[in-house]
Formats: C-alpha cells, structure tokens, sequence
C-alpha cells in the first residue's frame, strides 16, 4: 500500500509497484491509508510522514496497534524516530525505493 499526496511520486509507484506485488492500493492521507489496511491483507505499507487529514506517524502507530507489517517512511526530515519502520529520505529515486523495499520485505 502507498500513502503519499506527493502527486510527482505517484507514476514512481503505479509504474513499480505492480511489478513487484500481486496487488496495490493507493491512499491520498494517512486516514485512507488505515481504512484500507483495516479492510485489505496489506503486506507492506509505503508512506510519507507529513500529510494532511492524518499524518503517516499517527497512521503507522494505529497499523501496528492492529498487527506488525514492513513500513517504509519517505521523509524529508532527518531526526524521525519511530520504531519498527525503515526510511527512506526525500528526493527519493527508483534505485533506492527498490534497494529500501528489498531491506523492508521478508526473505
């Protein structure tokens, strides 16, 4: 799943992540991002920190409160600390969203 109101970032993910997973979803803020983790067998979670109607630190707290799931946090900021969650820092390229989503997934 990819929770992002970044509009530039959004052909990154519709070109490659059908690629790699059987299934997408896409959310424009953190709080449609957890309505479709509640309702989808959600394998990984793509998300940006700061965005509107709920941000992506609130959302991934209420995701693990629900069950454990590779996060990967696309920032900007340098000094962001929430556990259980990879990074990825902003701009962010097609080489290392594949190198991060590599780290993140299960072997």
């Amino acid at each position: 799943m990819s929770v992002d109101d970044d509009e530039d970032l959004l052909p990154i993910y519709k070109k490659l992540f059908p690629l790699i997973f059987k299934e997408v979803f896409f959310a424009n803020n953190g709080k449609e991002g957890l309505e479709i983790f509640k309702k989808e067998d959600i394998d990984l979670v793509v998300t940006d920190i700061l965005m509107p109607e709920m941000g992506g630190e609130e959302m991934i707290k209420e995701i693990l409160k629900i069950r454990e799931v590779p996060i990967i946090c696309l920032t900007a900021f340098e000094n962001i600390d929430i556990e259980k969650c990879f990074f990825l820092k902003k701009p962010i390229t097609t080489e290392n969203l594949i190198n991060t989503l590599r780290e993140a997934l299960p072997k």
